[in-house]
């Protein structure tokens, strides 16, 4: 099934959502907040040092990647408490909140841990060297998938005397570039980890006995990322310029939606007042929030953007939303 978004620079259209906040990082120009109270959207920018890019807002702590100056840490009710974590160059982020660990794509420095305490006591625990420039980061059970930009897959696992390097998949070597990789996004879900391999597709890697076991992709023209939710994957085709849904346990493919402009991330979150999904959607130009069922925009603002934070709503973890 095939329907079009028709693209504006602002859209807003009235709603029922009672509270409702999301948060895009638009570079040197701040991290940009835009909440829903009732019928009215509202923007404000929070100023944070150096290039706001993505992240994750883990309940009440947004962890927001400001490439190289680290990342940012802000208490979402106390935003000017604001602190700054310095590492060499932060691409991409991700929070294992039962222990509060932090993980952090370090370009050339590779992984690097992190231990927090609250939004402002934190050490650094381990760097883990790794070739190449690492761009994304995803953690599961113990697990740590850390992509890179031409050298394949990074394999880290915990031990008993920390995080180590147990595997590299899809390396490339100095005679053989084409045996190589090129990563754009990892997600996880249900003991899976999900890669969106540009022209390779998605690749699929499922936690085994002994490591990764690499199942059955799934190919798209070109897989710019790759988002999991609720029992549905979803990959941005930029070949196709569409935003491909497949359903998690048998790969089919569910809906196909079709974009006007060239998208280049894609965050699908569960509106827990509403009771609905959304896909909060960064193109070139632009933010914009979607509804999923209907797949009428619901928002949208112009602007240069580097990345979405993440949403992450667990009931029952030290990182709850109150």
């Amino acid at each position: 099934m095939k329907r079009s978004i028709p693209l504006l620079a602002i859209i807003i259209i009235s709603s029922c959502l009672c509270s409702t906040t999301f948060y895009f990082g638009m570079g040197f120009g701040g991290l940009v907040e835009v909440s829903l109270n009732y019928y009215e959207w509202k923007v404000r920018i929070l100023p944070v040092p150096s290039l706001s890019s993505g992240g994750v807002f883990a309940g009440g702590l947004i962890f927001n990647v400001l490439r190289d100056r680290g990342f940012a840490v802000l208490p979402a009710n106390q935003q000017e408490k604001l602190s700054v974590v310095d590492t060499f160059h932060c691409e991409a982020i991700d929070v294992d909140i039962e222990r509060l660990e932090v993980f952090v794509a370090d370009g050339t420095l590779g992984l690097k841990v992190f231990k927090f305490y609250g939004p402002l006591f934190y050490r650094h625990v381990q760097t883990i060297p790794l070739k190449g420039w690492t761009n994304s980061v995803s953690y599961c059970n113990d697990y740590v998938l850390v992509g890179s930009e031409l050298d394949g897959l990074f394999v880290v696992r915990r031990g008993d005397s920390g995080f180590e390097l147990i595997d590299q998949i899809h390396p490339r070597y100095i005679n053989d570039l084409e045996s190589g990789l090129t990563i754009n996004a990892v997600a996880v879900s249900k003991g899976a980890f999900y890669v969106a391999a540009a022209n390779k597709g998605v690749l699929i890697f499922e936690i085994g006995t002994f490591g990764l076991e690499e199942r059955q992709g799934i190919p798209v023209g070109y897989a710019m990322d790759v988002a999991v939710l609720d029992g549905e994957v979803f990959v941005v085709d930029s070949l196709g310029s569409r935003i491909l849904i497949y359903d998690e346990s048998d790969h089919t493919l569910k809906e196909s939606l079709e974009v006007e402009r060239p998208l280049r991330e894609l965050v699908p979150i569960f509106d827990w007042r509403q009771g609905r999904k959304l896909l909060l959607c960064r193109f070139d130009d632009s933010v914009s929030i979607i509804d999923k069922e209907t797949f009428q925009e619901v928002f949208s603002l112009k602007g240069s953007f580097f990345g979405i934070i993440e949403p992450r709503y667990l009931f029952g973890y030290p990182f709850r939303e109150e």
